[in-house]
């Protein structure tokens, strides 16, 4: 999905507004002695906002015992100016020196982070304070082989005139909280690769986390040219990624019933070794297994953020449950466990969801999978379980 270029402002916008001596000691006149010293100090230097979105921050102005003259508050920065593609600010009247400083992100605004300059001055004293605006965007790639991705648009919008699934309201709802652009993969057969891949690195990287999901279904997973692209959005910085694709792991060679390993088997073609390294070296998976399980079962959180949602009552008749070993590394953790077949027909405890959070050349990305279809769960917190996900 293209988007309308951007282009910053070059000039630079100057807020102010004038703030009195803080407390209960009344500014000297300027030609009266006192001290015009001051300090700045901020409650929070860190502010995510979604783009046509407002944060708010307070902003304290220390004086000392004698102060001299008034304080003027600026906000400052490259990309503070006015319109769709840069950041505005207000001041809000003093309340013994405290101001609230709301900043409002441009609805065109990409995804990333801009500092931002508060700037005080008093006559001949000048002093700054920087704060940071993260401005966060989301992609939801629709790839559930509903009716409205027969024919998509050309911008990879889902077909106007064909309903949406349960699962697409249900994901589009969950998402509703963060600006998302949706992009729709075209259902075609699973060879036409040029047609059902999706989203290019270069696309995902205008966002700062995409969300794939392929719905209960055994078709329309990523394609390998996607694991490359995933990969190399991944390798950005602090950059987050769900996967929810049963998909996936069912057409893995030798996936059913029992686990297999990722690591590279004497025989495996190029094809499954390419997708077994996608899911080692992302998501941190050491073995996988998929079954269609008749019967309803329960998947039981083992760490956060599973466990701030509880457990997870999932339907049966034919749902595809995708479960993993995770690799014995520190940044990847199991979510959701529940009972599989192991190799030998034993009954293991497997991963229905995991995450590694050690992605990226800064190591701040983050990659998890959920192997189990939304739609499937029949408990009421499953919109809870992927707010947390993406955070």
């Amino acid at each position: 999905m293209s988007r309308p270029s951007i282009k910053l402002p070059t000039t630079l916008l100057v807020l102010t507004v004038t703030l009195a001596a803080c407390g209960t000691n009344p500014a000297t006149p300027d030609g009266a002695a006192g001290d015009p010293d001051f300090t700045l100090s901020v409650r929070s230097g860190v502010l995510n906002i979604n783009p046509a979105r407002t944060g708010t921050v307070t902003v304290r102005v220390t004086r000392p015992q004698t102060p001299k003259g008034n304080v003027t508050l600026s906000l400052e920065g490259a990309h503070v100016g006015q319109g769709a593609d840069a950041i505005t600010g207000t001041f809000s009247a003093d309340q013994n020196g405290e101001r609230a400083m709301t900043l409002t992100v441009g609805a065109n605004m990409p995804a990333g982070t801009y500092p931002v300059t508060v700037r005080g001055t008093n006559g001949a004293v000048s002093k700054t304070l920087g704060v940071t605006v993260n401005v966060e965007r989301w992609l939801l790639v629709d790839a559930d082989r509903s009716a409205n991705n027969w024919t998509v648009t050309p911008a990879h919008a889902p077909d106007p005139n064909a309903a949406p699934s349960e699962l697409d309201l249900f994901m589009r709802a969950a998402m509703s909280a963060r600006t998302t652009d949706v992009y729709a993969v075209q259902n075609a057969s699973m060879d036409a690769t040029s047609i059902i891949r999706g989203p290019s690195a270069t696309m995902m990287r205008g966002y700062t986390g995409v969300v794939w999901y392929t719905g209960n279904q055994s078709y329309q997973r990523p394609v390998t040219q996607d694991f490359d692209d995933i990969a190399a959005y991944l390798g950005g910085d602090a950059r987050r990624f769900v996967m929810i694709s049963p998909a996936l792991v069912v057409n893995l060679a030798g996936a059913a019933n029992v686990f297999q390993t990722t690591s590279p088997q004497a025989g495996d073609s190029v094809e499954l070794t390419r997708h077994k390294a996608f899911l080692r070296d992302v998501f941190g998976v050491a073995g996988y297994n998929a079954q269609y399980v008749q019967d309803a079962f329960t998947a039981q959180p083992v760490s956060a953020p599973a466990s701030d949602v509880g457990p997870l009552d999932v339907m049966g008749g034919q749902t595809i449950r995708a479960a993993f070993s995770p690799l014995g590394q520190t940044s990847t953790r199991g979510l959701y466990t529940t009972g599989v077949t192991g190799s030998r027909g034993e009954n293991v405890s497997a991963s229905v969801a995991l995450t590694n959070d050690n992605l990226g050349e800064l190591h701040t990305s983050k990659a998890t999978f959920l192997g189990v279809s939304p739609d499937r769960i029949t408990s009421p917190n499953a919109r809870a379980l992927l707010e947390h996900l993406l955070q």
